[in-house]
C-alpha cells in the first residue's frame, strides 16, 4: 500500500464525506437547467402604467437583448407597485400590443388604430428590434375589430 492510500486508510469517514458532497455538487448541476426552465416559466403579473398584464418571465425574456428582456432578466432590479407587481411607468394601453407580438410572434393592430406613433414610442423605448423592424415594413395583421373610445 503506497503512502497515500494509507492515509485514506486512516480517513475513510472523510473521502466518503467527500464522495457525498461530490455527487451532491452533480446531482445540483443536474437539475440547473430545470431551475432556469422553472424560472422562465414563473408567471407574473406586471403593472404598465396602472394596467395589469399577467404573463410569464419566458414571455418578457424572449427577446433577451431588448430592454424589456433585460430588465426581466434583472427583475429585482425592477421597481414594484404596492401590490407587489412589477412596474414600469410606461403607457399601459399600447403595451397589450407589444405583449400580444412577444407571445404570438406578429404585432396584430386593430383596423384604424390611431395610436402608431405611441405604439413606435414605446417600441423604441423597450428595444425590441424585431418588432421595430416589422413596424417599419408594416408586417403586421390588421384586426377585425373596431376601436372602442
Amino acid at each position: 500500500m503506497d503512502n497515500f492510500e494509507s492515509s485514506l486508510a486512516v480517513f475513510p469517514t472523510a473521502v466518503a464525506f467527500s464522495t457525498s458532497l461530490s455527487e451532491k455538487a452533480s446531482i445540483r448541476r443536474s437539475q440547473q437547467p430545470r431551475q432556469e426552465l422553472d424560472m422562465t416559466s414563473e408567471v407574473v403579473t406586471v403593472n404598465v402604467g396602472g394596467v395589469l398584464y399577467t404573463t410569464t418571465m419566458a414571455t418578457l425574456t424572449k427577446y433577451p437583448e431588448s430592454r424589456l428582456g433585460g430588465m426581466f432578466l434583472a427583475p429585482q432590479l425592477l421597481q414594484k407597485d404596492s401590490q407587489g407587481n412589477y412596474f414600469i411607468d410606461r403607457d399601459g394601453q399600447v403595451f397589450r400590443y407589444i405583449l400580444n407580438f412577444l407571445r404570438q410572434g406578429w404585432l396584430r393592430l386593430p383596423e384604424g388604430f390611431q395610436d402608431i406613433s405611441i405604439l413606435q414610442d414605446e417600441i423604441q423605448f423597450y428595444e425590441i428590434n424585431q418588432l421595430s423592424e416589422d413596424m417599419k415594413t408594416k408586417k403586421h395583421k390588421p384586426l377585425k375589430v373596431k376601436v372602442m373610445p
